[in-house]
């Protein structure tokens, strides 16, 4: 996944409205309101066919997922 603007004190990353307790460490791209609460190095995608929720370390298994089946990178980009 690229991305496209820094991250912040909590090395947060948020595409899309974002809300969080307790939570770090994340990177969420969503067309939608999204609610964390207690998670840690975890990677969500959501759009209008697909979710993706993934540990930040099988970011590795994502790239292989785009490379192996029919999902585009512009599915996952929040739009």
């Amino acid at each position: 996944m690229v991305r496209i603007q820094s991250s912040d004190h909590n090395n947060n990353f948020q595409n899309g409205l974002v809300v969080m307790d307790s939570s770090k460490n994340y990177i969420v791209y969503s067309n939608r309101k999204t609610i964390l609460i207690g998670v840690e190095d975890i990677i969500i995608a959501l759009t209008d066919k697909e979710i993706l929720v993934c540990h930040k370390s099988k970011e590795q298994v994502i790239k292989k997922l785009f490379n192996n089946e029919n999902i585009t990178k512009k599915n996952f980009k929040g739009e």
